[in-house]
């Protein structure tokens, strides 16, 4: 049920890889609630999930930005309100990724440099337009 705490409210959510995500479901909740959404992730992430299936139900825009890159993060929160029409009024950074758990490097032996890109796109990404 629904009751539009949301409507005329314009937002980015990053992360929707598939219907697993919590950035997925947060998406279809805004969605409902009246949200105008604009979804992002990864070019390379977004070839492997279902985000146009997402998009498809939401109305949503997507806009490619890869975490790492201030001109990707700049370029898509000004398409972004472009698009939408004004300032965003909301954020949801639902992106996080371990470098080392995706190639099986055991705790122990973690690699700083596979730590430190974690650490980039798990968290600086959100300051970079904070």
């Amino acid at each position: 049920m629904s009751n539009q705490l949301l409507k005329g409210k314009r937002g980015i959510i990053s992360g929707a890889l598939d219907s697993n995500s919590i950035a997925w479901k947060v998406a279809q909740r805004c969605h409902q609630e009246g949200a105008q959404i604009v979804l992002t992730n990864a070019p390379i992430a977004m070839r492997m999930g279902e985000i146009k299936k997402l998009a498809e139900e939401t109305g949503a825009e997507i806009i490619p930005a890869d975490a790492t890159s201030v001109e990707d993060i700049t370029n898509l929160y000004q398409k972004s309100m472009d698009h939408m029409g004004g300032k965003l009024d909301f954020v949801l950074h639902s992106i996080g990724m371990s470098v080392n758990i995706r190639k099986n490097v055991p705790y122990t032996e973690s690699n700083y440099e596979y730590f430190s890109k974690g650490v980039d796109v798990s968290a600086f990404s959100l300051c970079i337009r904070c």
